[in-house]
């Protein structure tokens, strides 16, 4: 039996905690509502586009402002999911798609018996475990989006059969983003080389491959959306 790797959960707290802890300041984000919030995260998205736009390829990971800009994002966006759930959980019974609403619990989110797990991959990036905590049991290792995760996780609790586009659509995602991992070294070597030629056919690969991982994920949001009436 393959035991769970637990991490503590990610929460918009816990990385509010780790930004000031790191960068000395504080954001409050309760005067926001989603909207606002979503408006928030364009502003901070353009604010990294700019900075990425005038430093050399590679160096903005060595730029504070960078950095700065890309934690508040990612603060932002856990807020956005975080309220997400929060309207979810005061639906109304009877026009719940599924029996169970989502918890939060100390490892994660807990729909029924079913928990779901972030895990550490690679780098920053988590995928979610997926285990039924009666059982002691994992169902799925490595899930990529949290929209899946919570979908599968949903279907599970309720005993339904989990939609097999659904998964293929989360492990073409990874896939991706595999390519584009693969694409960006591909390009930091021909550049190191002097290869120009070789870099703008990576740098065309990579603009392919983010372009095929937005469509999966965007693909996974609709289905999301359509299901939980988002």
């Amino acid at each position: 039996m393959k035991s769970l790797d637990l991490t503590k959960p990610i929460t918009t707290e816990s990385l509010l905690k780790e930004f000031e802890s790191r960068f000395n300041m504080t954001m409050d984000l309760s005067q926001f509502n989603e909207e606002e919030l979503q408006d928030y995260a364009n502003h901070v998205r353009t604010k990294i586009h700019e900075i990425t736009q005038n430093t050399h390829f590679g160096q903005e990971l060595k730029d504070d402002g960078y950095q700065k800009n890309q934690m508040m994002l990612d603060i932002i966006n856990q807020a956005i999911q975080e309220r997400k759930l929060a309207e979810l959980a005061t639906k109304e019974v009877a026009k719940r798609p599924f029996h169970h609403l989502p918890k939060q619990f100390s490892k994660g989110i807990l729909i029924g018996n079913v928990a779901i797990v972030p895990k550490k991959h690679t780098g920053t990036r988590y995928v979610y475990v997926i285990a039924d905590m009666m059982e002691a049991r994992i169902l799925h290792e490595a899930i990529n989006l949290k929209q899946t995760a919570i979908l599968v996780a949903h279907h599970l609790a309720d005993e339904k059969v989990v939609p097999i586009n659904l998964l293929e659509l989360d492990n073409k995602f990874a896939s991706r983003l595999f390519d584009i991992q693969s694409a960006k070294r591909m390009i930091r070597e021909a550049h190191k080389e002097g290869d120009e030629q070789m870099e703008d056919v990576y740098w065309d690969r990579l603009d392919q491959a983010n372009h095929l991982a937005d469509e999966c994920k965007a693909r996974i949001q609709q289905i999301f959306n359509d299901t939980f009436g988002a």
